[in-house]
């Protein structure tokens, strides 16, 4: 069943429901205050006669007399004998029973003549056990409930057709936008068309239709992101293609080399021709691990060893081998002691990345300042240096998946370029940011926030 057809249905049901169930309990209530008003009155013109005492049934009549729809009056005599005084609806020919003249002195009563005739009984009770019997129709009352409840079931019926109307009318010019855009999903899947042509103006309602809208807008910054992730990974094949092909290219022509028979005159050149085709193994290697890596952080998984790591210590570790590796570089560091539950080979890759960038990408006389905070819930490392930076247009770009962050640098210092993808991955992978902007330094500021307590823990 379409989505027009039920969305139809299942209004005309709710709003035929709630007419019914509303105009319903409307008309019972009128028609239970009106029966409610009669027994009152009834209940007061009895209590009246009573009060006249000796002069119950004159004052009987000519209460009779002066009601506007007709009351019976009838007496029951001190031998049971019944006599109609003043004809009106109820008992005619027959005594009322004796339970039934008891009941009825104490409050009005809901009865049915054998005629189907419905009415109300009140006795006023007199010494040696006689009655004045009064009665009074509810028949007028009853009609017009009648009548109510007709109005009802019609208002009903029109409210239905009404509402299923404007619902057809209103939904369809939605679900005629919606389907377009699956139609325009479908070519898209299909690799017919490249985006989508959105929702436009004349497809609204006077209404509106801003959640269609809103879901064509959302399809189309949907397509635009995968068309830019696709973008991305052919972008990223071809840097990694190359990157592969260029070792592949020297190995293959050393091995030409020393296939060639003029090379064997030279000694040295066998020696040499290993060493270089070991670097670019090697070169494949880091850049195969890399990749098999980030692909690894791109899963779902929880991590495979969740440890209590002394992240203080991995700080200063590498600080230490950048003493040692760079000793001229003037370093500022204030680190708290914090530990983290986290894996501990993932995180020393991450540290490693980081200051394995500022090894290559500054210059050894550049300043360093490294601070490491411990806020209870997260910790805060935040690193600053003096070097060239980064353009503008990669602090606004940021660090995006497979992209290798900065191409030309990686090929000029023998990086594969994913060193800060890998970072991003890894400290997603514990629950926590990392984020780029322009040092107070000159250079870059590179702040990463990591929980204490893992959530996987």
């Amino acid at each position: 069943m379409k989505l027009q057809t039920r969305l139809t249905i299942t209004t005309a049901i709710l709003i035929g429901v709630a007419t019914l169930v509303g105009g319903g309990a409307a008309a019972f209530t009128n028609f239970q205050g009106q029966l409610n008003s009669a027994e009152t009155t009834l209940n007061q013109e009895a209590a009246s006669i009573s009060k006249s005492k000796g002069q119950e049934l004159p004052t009987a009549l000519l209460i009779g007399a002066a009601n506007p729809t007709g009351m019976g009056i009838s007496f029951v005599d001190i031998n049971g004998n019944y006599s109609v005084l003043q004809d009106g609806p109820g008992l005619r020919s027959s005594k009322p029973d004796a339970n039934i003249l008891a009941d009825a002195s104490s409050a009005a009563l809901q009865r049915t003549s054998p005629a189907q005739k419905g009415y109300l009984l009140r006795t006023v009770a007199l010494p040696d056990n006689e009655y004045v019997v009064l009665t009074v129709s509810t028949d007028q009352i009853r009609t017009l409930y009648a009548q109510s409840l007709r109005v009802v079931y019609g208002f009903a019926g029109i409210a239905v057709v009404l509402a299923c109307g404007f619902v057809w009318f209103f939904i369809r010019r939605d679900l005629r936008g919606i389907r377009r855009l699956i139609r325009q999903a479908k070519e898209i899947a299909d690799g017919k068309r490249d985006d989508f042509e959105g929702v436009v103006a004349a497809e609204k309602s006077f209404l509106g239709t801003d959640e269609v809208t809103l879901l064509g807008q959302s399809l189309d910054t949907m397509v635009q992101e995968l068309q830019a992730n696709k973008l991305e990974m052919r972008r990223f094949l071809g840097d990694a293609s190359h990157e592969l092909r260029t070792p592949l290219t020297v190995i293959r022509g050393y091995l030409e080399l020393l296939d060639d028979p003029r090379s064997l005159g030279d000694e040295n050149f066998a020696p040499k021709a290993i060493t270089k085709m070991t670097h670019e193994v090697m070169r494949m290697q880091q850049l195969i691990d890399d990749l098999l890596l980030l692909a690894e952080l791109g899963t779902k998984s929880e991590l495979p060893a969740l440890t209590k790591v002394d992240f203080e210590s991995l700080v200063a570790n590498e600080l230490e081998n950048l003493a040692h590796l760079q000793p001229k570089r003037s370093v500022a560091q204030a680190l708290e002691s914090v530990t983290i539950d986290g894996d501990q080979e993932l995180l020393v890759q991450l540290l490693g990345n980081l200051f394995g960038n500022i090894r290559r990408h500054t210059a050894t006389t550049d300043l360093l300042e490294v601070h490491l905070l411990n806020h209870g819930a997260e910790l805060v490392l935040t690193v600053d240096d003096s070097g060239p930076g980064l353009s503008p247009q990669a602090y606004e770009r940021g660090i995006n998946g497979f992209e290798r962050f900065d191409p030309s640098r990686s090929r000029s210092n023998g990086g594969s370029g994913l060193g800060m993808s890998l970072m991003a991955g890894i400290v997603e992978k514990h629950g926590g940011s990392i984020r780029l902007t322009p040092s107070k330094l000159g250079g870059l500021r590179t702040e990463i926030r990591l929980p204490v307590v893992h959530i996987g823990a």
